[in-house]
C-alpha cells in the first residue's frame, strides 16, 4: 500500500483586503532545489485572475517509520520565483495550499509544514501541524501567518524566495508510521497554490518635487580603483542624494611606486528605477570619509564625469587636494559651470560616471596617498554623495 502526502495552506489572514489587479502579470522564472524537489519536478503558472500562483508538483515524499533512514522523514525545498507584472504595482503572498495530497498518519504521529515569504531584508513564516490518526485520504492542510504580508518593492521588481519544509515524526511512545507522497494520485494532479494580493504603489502627488519610491535597480562597474565586490549604491527616502559606496578607491605617487598607480579610475553604469513622467540630474557631489597622506608638492585632483547612455559627457564635478596634508576628509567637489544633464524623459537610461583620481607631485622625492577604505576611524563609511534634482516631463 502506498501512503500519500497532505496539503500545506498557507491560510489568508483575516485583515488581508483583496482589491483591483493589474491588467496584465504572468510568472516568468522559476528556479528551485532540494530533497523535496528533484530537478524537473516543479512548473508555476499564474492563474488568469492573478490571484494564484500554482507551483505544480512531482517531488518526492516525506515518510516516518521505524525502518526509514533519519533523512527521510524532512524535506525541504527552496524556491525562486520571478513575476513580471506592470511597474506601479506590488504583491504580497498572503496564502497557498499543498493541495491533492494524500496524507495516511499512524497514532500519535504528526506531520509539520513551514514555509517562509523572504526578501532582502525581512522574512514572513506561515506554519501547521496535523496529527494522526488520520487514515489514507487526501487533505489540505491549512497554514497560520505569522506577521504582515511581505509586498514587493514599489518600481523596483525583484524575485521572491520561498522556503518550503515539511517533516513527520512519530508521537513520543509510539512507533507509528506517517507517508507523504505526491505521486499517489496523478489526477488531480499535487500543487501548491500560493494565493496573492495586489495593490498599486503610491502615486506622487502634483505638487511633489521628487517621486516616490526611487530605488538602484542594478549596479555596475570596472576600474582599476574599483574590485569586484567593493561597490555598491543607495538612493535615501527623499530621493535626493545617490549614494555611491567605494572601498578601495586608491592611487599612489612616490619613490619606488609605479607610475601606473598614481592613478585610480573606475567606470560605473547604475540604472535607477523610478516613475515614468520624471526626469533627474545630478547637481553636487561630496568625496567622503577619504584618507589623505600627501608631502608637500603633492596634489590629488577627484573629478567625476556622468553622462546617460547614448549620450556625451558633458558636464564634471573636480576638486583639487594640496599636500602637506593627512588624515581623514570631506571635500565638496565643484561643477564646471555647464548645464546640468537630465535623463531622457520615459526612456529609462543608465547612468555613468567616470571617477578618477589622479596624484602629481612636483617633487619626485615626495610621497602621496589617497584611499578610500572603511573608515571607523573617521566616524562613517566610504561614500560618493551625489545631489540628486528632479522634474516633471512635459
Amino acid at each position: 500500500m502506498k501512503f500519500p502526502l497532505l496539503g500545506l495552506f498557507l491560510a489568508l489572514s483575516a485583515n488581508t483586503a483583496f482589491g483591483e489587479s493589474p491588467p496584465t502579470a504572468r510568472v516568468r522564472g522559476l528556479a528551485y532545489a532540494g530533497t523535496w524537489c528533484p530537478a524537473g519536478s516543479r512548473s508555476a503558472v499564474l492563474d488568469a485572475d492573478l490571484g494564484t500562483i500554482r507551483v505544480r508538483t512531482d517531488g518526492s515524499g516525506v515518510r516516518y517509520s521505524p525502518s526509514e533512514p533519519i533523512g527521510a522523514t524532512r524535506k525541504n525545498c527552496q524556491l525562486t520565483l520571478d513575476v513580471a507584472y506592470p511597474d506601479g504595482w506590488s504583491f504580497a503572498i498572503v496564502g497557498a495550499s499543498l493541495n491533492h495530497y494524500y496524507v495516511d498518519l499512524g497514532v500519535g504521529s504528526g506531520a509539520s509544514a513551514t514555509a517562509s515569504v523572504m526578501n532582502q531584508s525581512a522574512a514572513q513564516s506561515f506554519r501547521g501541524t496535523l496529527t494522526g490518526p488520520v487514515d489514507a485520504q487526501t487533505r489540505d492542510l491549512a497554514l497560520t501567518p505569522s506577521g504582515e504580508p511581505l509586498w514587493s518593492p514599489c518600481h523596483l521588481q525583484r524575485m521572491v524566495s520561498v522556503n518550503e519544509s515539511v517533516i513527520v515524526a512519530p508521537g513520543r511512545g509510539h512507533a507509528q508510521f506517517g507517508v507523504f507522497d505526491p505521486d499517489a494520485f496523478p489526477d488531480p494532479e499535487a500543487e501548491h497554490a500560493y494565493k496573492i494580493a495586489w495593490k498599486r504603489c503610491p502615486v506622487t502627488p502634483d505638487d511633489a518635487t521628487a517621486p516616490i519610491d526611487v530605488g538602484v535597480r542594478s549596479i555596475s562597474y570596472a576600474g582599476s580603483s574599483c574590485r569586484v565586490g567593493t561597490r555598491s549604491a543607495r538612493v535615501d527616502a527623499a530621493a535626493s542624494t545617490l549614494t555611491l559606496v567605494a572601498e578601495d578607491f586608491l592611487a599612489q605617487i612616490g619613490p619606488g611606486v609605479s607610475p601606473a598607480l598614481a592613478r585610480g579610475n573606475c567606470q560605473i553604469a547604475i540604472d535607477l528605477a523610478y516613475p515614468d513622467g520624471w526626469s533627474y540630474a545630478l547637481t553636487g557631489l561630496r568625496f567622503n570619509h577619504y584618507m589623505y597622506s600627501l608631502d608637500s608638492g603633492v596634489t590629488a585632483n577627484f573629478t567625476a564625469a556622468p553622462y546617460f547612455q547614448s549620450q556625451p559627457a558633458s558636464r564634471k564635478f573636480a576638486v583639487v587636494a594640496y599636500g602637506p596634508r593627512s588624515g581623514y576628509a570631506d571635500v565638496a567637489a565643484q561643477d564646471d559651470g555647464a548645464p546640468l544633464l537630465w535623463s531622457p524623459c520615459n526612456l529609462h537610461r543608465a547612468l555613468n560616471l567616470n571617477e578618477t583620481i589622479l596624484l602629481k607631485s612636483a617633487n619626485r622625492n615626495a610621497q602621496g596617498l589617497v584611499e578610500g577604505v572603511d573608515a571607523e576611524d573617521s566616524g562613517g563609511s566610504v561614500l560618493n554623495a551625489y545631489k540628486l534634482a528632479w522634474k516633471r516631463c512635459n
